[in-house]
């Protein structure tokens, strides 16, 4: 372990060729291949992180995201009725590294289960607005010609800052690591939240 990284596992395969026989009888030896390798593994759920040597870094990177959306008024926290069919919610975990393989940061995202809907009854409407590449490739080439500086951004939580349509409801399960306050949990009538 080197500097608290979390546990690093070194695989190293040593094979050696096997030896040609070659028409002229010659003495002909192939050297060993070494092969040296780091291998991590990020947790694949909210337990596994739990459980994790890495369980702080990965607990302040759910919170960071849960902070975030509720800083941009990604949603609120509404009454269950009989007619909501809430959506389970994951979360997906992954360590950053730089191009020396030193870790960055431990990265978490919330996503919905969004294999649990059925088309027509609770989505009949399916698109994602991401450019296509030949619009990027042409905007590009535009800007070329024109003289125009181009440069490289990242938005972050774009997604999450993108309008949404006025009558399109969705409607989740409190996400792990998610705390609700006494006074949100008896406004909602909610005997055990979070």
């Amino acid at each position: 372990m080197r500097g608290g990284q979390g546990k690093r596992s070194n695989i190293k395969i040593i094979a050696e060729s096997p030896r040609m026989r070659t028409r002229y009888g010659g003495k002909k030896t192939h050297p060993r291949e070494i092969v040296g390798a780091t291998y991590r593994v990020d947790p694949s759920n909210w337990n596994m992180a739990m459980k994790s040597d890495k369980r702080v870094e990965w607990k302040r990177a759910a919170s960071a995201k849960i902070d975030s959306l509720k800083a941009n008024s990604t949603w609120e926290l509404v009454p269950r009725t009989q007619e909501m069919r809430p959506l389970h919610t994951k979360w997906v975990f992954k360590t950053k590294t730089d191009a020396d393989g030193n870790i960055e940061r431990c990265k978490a995202r919330m996503v919905a289960c969004g294999n649990e809907q059925s088309f027509g009854k609770d989505y009949t409407l399916t698109f994602a607005a991401v450019m296509d590449m030949k619009t990027g490739k042409v905007i590009l080439v535009l800007a070329q010609i024109w003289g125009v500086p181009t440069r490289h951004i990242d938005v972050p939580n774009a997604y999450v800052k993108a309008s949404t349509e006025p009558d399109l409801n969705i409607y989740l399960y409190v996400p792990q690591g998610m705390q609700i306050s006494k006074e949100e949990t008896q406004r909602l009538g909610v005997e055990n939240a979070g």
